[in-house]
Parts: C-alpha cells; structure tokens; sequence
C-alpha cells in the first residue's frame, strides 16, 4: 500500500544537499568548466557527464576521454576548484524554515550527499544552514547513490530504523538509494518518490500534517 501523510512516520529526516538543502548548480558547473580547460577536455563533454554524479564517478568516466589524466589527482583539484567557489551558493527556498522546524515537531534530522566532508561543510555554511546532526558524505561509504550505504548509515548513526526516515531528494538516483534502505522518500522539484512535493515549503506542510 502506498504512504498516506498520516502514515508517515518520520522520526528522522534525511536530506540531499545539492539541489536539494543547498541551490549549488552555479558553482557546480564553473567549477567543471573551470576544470575541463585545466585539462584540454570539451566542456560540453564534462557537462554531460557531471551533472549528477560524484566527483569520482564523473573523473572516471572521463578518463576514457584523455591521455592526461591522473584520476586522484584530477579528483583532488575538482575538490579544490568547487572548495573556492562558494559566492553563489544559497539556501533553496524554505530550507531554513523547515530545519528550523524539525525540533518543534520532534524529528532529528541528518545530511546524505555525495559531496565530500569538506566541501558540504563549506556549501552548508555558506548557504546559511544549521549543520545535521548527523553529516554522512561520499567519503564516509564506499557505495554512493543508488545505493542505499548514505542512508542506512545516517539512520544508524541517528539511532532510527531506515523504514522510521522520511528522506527528501532531487534526483533519480537520490529516490533509488532512499527507497532501497527502505525510507519513505518525498521527491522535490520534479523527483518521483513516494510523495511529490513543488519545495522543501511543502515538506513542512507534510510533517506537520503527519506529526
């Protein structure tokens, strides 16, 4: 039987970052194309395979596309890139109004991305937010989205049962790994989960209607 808003139940909730928490798409993108002319490779090419995916997951793909890569170190400096662009980054609409409310209404709350440690941490700050009590990271599971490693271990980590998580997500890949580890899953923007929702306003309308 599909969930119903009363039979959420949403101890925990755990959210993406990237389009999701956090508006990054700006930096993201000039820091690929920043990169891309770093290495003599078609910006267009990198475009399409980055959007997306990890930083890993986009440099090995892209190894097959040039002779001059070193995939550690054609990782690390992406990192260093997308560390220093940070002007752009912002809040997406409602997210300080939701996180603000999740004590009110009894819900811990935690962050899944596929961005390494360091640089969610300066994309949360720089978009103003609270930091989770619970951080988990592509640097923290082996296996990133689809899989379900991010979210069985931030639910372990918050002392729940995946099935007791609501996780909020932008991107197929993100409902895939959230429905796998067997959480309810609201898709923002466009994903499909088990609730679609326009924005993160509406994930407060939900929780509410549910506590």
């Amino acid at each position: 039987m599909a969930p119903t808003v009363g039979t959420v139940p949403a101890r925990a909730i755990l959210f993406d970052l990237d389009g999701t928490l956090v508006d990054s798409a700006a930096a993201i993108d000039r820091s690929w194309m920043t990169w891309a002319n770093e290495y003599g490779l078609d910006p267009l090419l990198v475009r399409k395979f980055s959007v997306g995916r990890t930083v890993m997951d986009t440099v090995s793909i892209l190894q097959a596309h040039t002779t001059n890569l070193n995939l550690e170190q054609a990782v690390q400096r992406q990192i260093v890139i997308q560390c220093g662009e940070l002007d752009d980054v912002f809040a997406m609409p409602g997210a300080h109004e939701l996180v603000s409310s999740l004590h009110g209404l009894g819900r811990r709350w935690g962050v899944v991305t596929g961005a390494y440690s360091e640089l969610a941490r300066l994309r949360i700050n720089a978009a103003g937010l609270p930091h989770p009590s619970v951080l988990v990271c592509s640097d923290d599971v082996t296996r990133g989205k689809p899989m379900p490693d991010g979210f069985l271990l931030a639910a372990s980590l918050l002392g729940v049962s995946p099935r007791e998580c609501l996780v909020v997500e932008d991107s197929a890949v993100g409902v895939a790994a959230g429905r796998s580890a067997g959480a309810v899953v609201v898709g923002v923007g466009g994903a499909a989960g088990d609730f679609a929702v326009d924005s993160l306003r509406d994930v407060s309308a939900l929780l509410s209607s549910s506590h």
